[in-house]
């Protein structure tokens, strides 16, 4: 199995055909063609189904993919590490937040490390917890900044608290709840939630589990944080809201915090990556300023 075997592989599952696949790679299709097919021939199985529009992969395909993706990124981590010894400062980096986090020390963090790495080609992408494992899992996240309530039982991948942050229980200005003083009060109303209750680390499901009360019967799971922001600002939904939330220029204004008796936990927010002592340099140097920002951030 050679290098580039996979990275045809990896352009199908991309690009969804063979040519998407071959323009992708500025490479012929029969190259692509070619390079499927001694793999399938080394595998011994299909791992791929051509279809009149396009193709997609078979089980075996989506199995090795994920493989494919992680070595791709190894072997990219150590293209520019020798790269940076040779003094090239050029490279890629990929972070995964929660829309938490990304209301907080994390842009500065990000203007900061683009002042000093003009020449990194940087992505950011705003994502839900599982989402942001899944991404380091098969390559395509180099860092998460993850919020969550508690921290990570026998954590798979590395993680660093770098700040906690208050929650409290927010509705829209002139909501008639908006003198509620306890979570009762709140029960009858639809609720607005980032992750199901069977994600770790659900702020609603921990909330009302750690005061043993009945989980709201009305849930609406919503993971675009411009609609979550829309919807509890102009409705009557209620949800669990960052101390930061307040601050967001975007809709802060409209929103109104509940004074509830019962004591709701922080979030912890937290930089998660798969090996802290595997991180590519411009990675390393990301999470240099961003534990320098959080810092000032938390004093």
């Amino acid at each position: 199995m050679k290098s580039h075997h996979l990275r045809a592989l990896i352009a199908i599952a991309d690009c969804g055909s063979i040519q998407g696949a071959a323009l992708a790679l500025h490479l012929s299709q029969p190259a692509i063609t070619k390079a499927l097919q001694d793999l399938e021939q080394e595998m011994a199985v299909p791992m791929v189904v051509r279809t009149p529009k396009g193709a997609h992969l078979t089980a075996y395909g989506l199995g090795l993919l994920k493989h494919a993706r992680a070595i791709e990124q190894q072997l990219r981590h150590a293209k520019e590490e020798i790269n940076a010894l040779v003094g090239v400062r050029s490279g890629s980096l990929v972070i995964g937040a929660t829309p938490v986090a990304c209301i907080g020390p994390l842009a500065n963090a990000i203007i900061d490390f683009q002042r000093q790495s003009p020449d990194v080609n940087l992505k950011v992408l705003e994502l839900r917890p599982a989402q942001i494992i899944e991404g380091l899992t098969d390559g395509t996240i180099d860092v998460g900044l993850v919020s969550r309530v508690g921290l990570p039982e026998a954590p798979a991948y590395y993680w660093e608290t770098m700040y906690k942050v208050g929650l409290t229980v927010g509705v829209r200005k002139g909501h008639p709840v908006q003198t509620a003083c306890g979570l009762a009060d709140l029960a009858d109303l639809p609720w607005l939630v980032w992750d199901s209750n069977e994600e770790p680390g659900n702020m609603l499901y921990e909330i009302f589990a750690q005061h043993r009360l009945p989980q709201p019967r009305r849930v609406i799971r919503c993971t675009s944080a411009s609609l979550y922001a829309m919807l509890i600002s102009s409705t009557d939904m209620v949800g669990c809201l960052a101390d930061t939330a307040y601050d967001f220029t975007v809709f802060g204004h409209s929103l109104h915090p509940l004074s509830i008796r019962e004591l709701l936990p922080e979030l912890n927010v937290g930089l998660v990556c798969h090996d802290a002592k595997l991180l590519t340099p411009s990675a390393n140097n990301f999470v240099r300023e961003l534990r320098f920002i959080c810092r000032r951030f938390s004093a």
